[in-house]
């Protein structure tokens, strides 16, 4: 009995050893399988046309917002550059300054980037810590002397500074291109009515709230006065811009939409989320008996498309938009009517499809998506690629992030690689 116990060991063994070493041989191929892979896709990319060919010389490659020409602010090495899309570098930032921040100024090239910025770069003085404002030639053109401070849009942006006349107070002010204060709300407001807070709603528009939160104005930086003013009615409320002479006002988790005249639209649902408008629609979530709806809305508020069961609808551009279920992803027309779908390589998340606030941050992998001169950015649930008008690919889905820049670029990211890739049209 003994003599067979050992030999059964003894075979096990010999299976273990067998079956470990086939797990060796296949990893193995495997491994040679996904280099193949990888080498195939690099010599399939390596035939499309580049700007910037993809470069582990580069790092954070994003376009600068609301500049006079085509530039791109990027780590290369150590060193923060602003260049042009062949990476030609036409800026070095000096030592003493700190300029790559997404939060003061810096943004991916997607549809959003209108005039923000201003073609000026928000920088930190590396020695006071204070912020202020250089020209894409590097010249300081407000100096270094904010505690806080946003990026430009419209010619003006929101700045805060300790307050001159009450310890221990902040005070925000909006301010132009030259640093002079637009509203000056200790010259103007009296204590405890001082307005410290700013909010900048678009463009001219800037909402002034009061230290004790119970008085709101609508300033016009253009016009510099007043033209609106809201007291007691509500205890809070912010007002955000939704694009084509349409905002949104909110309050608590309420989206009430407002007409040209910030005056209530009337006979309009009250909104648990509204995106912005593009060739006359807008994305927006209400409620119907109890159940959350979603769709498309005109200007007047009136329901043009409704999309149930989808977890994100995109803005439209050149007359189509995306619409994202868990498992597939569809195109349509402005009529509602699907143009095409493609299925998902991965389910979406369901949590990161759903911005619960005007204004609030788009789904990060699905806010790229949109169409540029008959191509559009995709997701495919895992990757970006570049899809046609019919949807099929045009660029395989290998992108780990992509978006549109520039008239005929786009900043793509594989791996630890990052590059210009040109999209459409010809290199120059």
């Amino acid at each position: 009995m003994k003599r067979i116990s050992y030999v059964l060991l003894a075979l096990a063994a010999v299976m273990c050893s067998i079956g470990a070493g086939i797990m060796t041989y296949q990893s193995a191929l495997d491994a040679d399988a996904r280099a193949q892979k990888k080498a195939e896709l690099m010599d399939q990319l390596a035939k499309e046309a580049w700007y910037l060919p993809l470069s582990e010389d580069y790092s954070g490659i994003h376009a600068v917002r609301g500049a006079d020409r085509e530039v791109y602010g990027a780590f290369k090495g150590n060193k923060e550059i602003i260049m042009e899309r062949n990476g030609k570098v036409t800026l070095q930032i000096p030592e003493s300054m700190d300029i790559f921040d997404m939060s003061l100024g810096w943004i991916s090239s997607n549809m959003d980037t209108g005039s923000e910025g201003d073609g000026l770069l928000m920088y930190q003085d590396c020695k006071s810590g204070k912020l202020g404002y250089i020209d894409l030639d590097g010249n300081v053109v407000i100096k270094a002397r904010y505690d806080s401070a946003t990026a430009f849009s419209g010619g003006c942006a929101i700045v805060e500074k300790p307050s001159d006349l009450h310890s221990g107070v902040d005070v925000q002010a909006p301010v132009d291109k030259s640093g002079q204060v637009l509203y000056d709300t200790e010259k103007l407001d009296k204590w405890p009515d001082l307005y410290t807070s700013v909010s900048h709603v678009t463009g001219k528009y800037f909402l002034l709230e009061s230290r004790v939160g119970s008085s709101r104005r609508l300033f016009d930086a253009e016009r510099k006065e007043i033209i609106r003013e809201w007291s007691g009615e509500v205890s809070w409320f912010n007002l955000a811009a939704l694009g084509e002479e349409r905002y949104v006002r909110r309050n608590s988790d309420r989206l009430r939409m407002l007409d040209e005249r910030f005056d209530p639209i009337e006979e309009v649902p009250l909104f648990s989320w509204m995106d912005r408008f593009s060739e006359g629609l807008c994305y927006a979530k209400w409620k119907e008996n109890g159940e959350i709806i979603s769709g498309y809305i005109d200007r007047d508020g009136q329901v043009k498309i409704r999309t149930p069961h989808i977890l994100y609808g995109s803005r439209f551009t050149e007359g189509k938009a995306f619409l994202w279920e868990k498992e597939k992803v569809r195109v349509i027309d402005q009529t509602g009517r699907t143009l095409f779908e493609k299925k998902l390589a991965e389910p979406l998340d369901a949590d990161i499809c759903g911005p619960d606030e005007a204004g609030g941050e788009l789904p990060a992998d699905l806010a790229e998506c949109w169409y540029r001169d008959g191509m559009a950015v995709c997701y495919d649930g895992k990757k970006f690629g570049i899809i046609d008008d019919n949807g099929s690919w045009v660029i395989d889905p290998v992108f780990s992030s992509a978006s549109f820049s520039g008239e005929d670029a786009a900043v793509v990211y594989l791996d630890s690689k990052e590059g210009i890739l040109k999209v459409g049209g010809r290199i120059e």
